[in-house]
């Protein structure tokens, strides 16, 4: 038999075991949460017709064109894969949403453009993309006056040229958006 001050102990244990499972249960369900989010969807089907080859001259070509610099000494591929520009706009909202947003000291914006170009590669097999680095004007920061800082994004090849993508969506053909200078490429 118990006395009181046993029984009152053994109590306060199961109260705070019932917490831990609470407290448990909140973080699986959490954790849960997460990973419906990060829910990977079957890549798209994208016939074989709607895809293009070119060689790394075309690719050198391409990114010269744009008055880009290859860094890394070349391109390592002997062929260089992309989708049109339509399946473009269909998949990469799709893969960027598999990438957490920007957490300081872990993925910032060169990272992010890395991780969409692994993705990509990874899904669909298209490796006409790279890291583009450059600078971004940016004129929202409050107490700081507009100024260009240094920026990484995501680049890829379609049929129309070159075009950038930025993790908000936003797309635009290379050297054509005021408030980016596209600089390097990271292929």
């Amino acid at each position: 038999m118990l006395c009181r001050g046993e029984r009152k102990l053994l109590e306060a244990k199961l109260e705070n075991y019932r917490g831990l499972v609470d407290g448990y249960q909140s973080q699986v369900a959490d954790l849960k949460a997460q990973l419906a989010k990060l829910a990977v969807a079957k890549p798209l089907d994208i016939p074989d017709s709607d895809c293009f080859c070119i060689g790394p001259d075309r690719m050198l070509a391409l990114v010269a064109g744009s008055n880009l610099t290859l860094v890394r000494g070349g391109l390592f591929d002997e062929d260089y894969w992309y989708p049109t520009h339509a399946w473009w706009l269909k998949l990469l909202p799709r893969e960027a949403t598999k990438i957490p947003g920007w957490v300081k000291d872990r993925l910032d914006c060169e990272s992010w453009g890395w991780v969409m170009k692994g993705l990509v590669e990874l899904d669909y097999g298209f490796n006409a993309c790279a890291l583009t680095v450059g600078q971004m004007f940016v004129d929202y920061l409050p107490n700081q006056p507009p100024s260009w800082m240094a920026h990484g994004w995501f680049m890829f090849v379609s049929e129309l040229g070159l075009f950038s993508y930025e993790r908000n969506g936003q797309i635009w053909k290379v050297k054509a958006n005021a408030k980016y200078k596209e600089d390097e490429v990271y292929m």
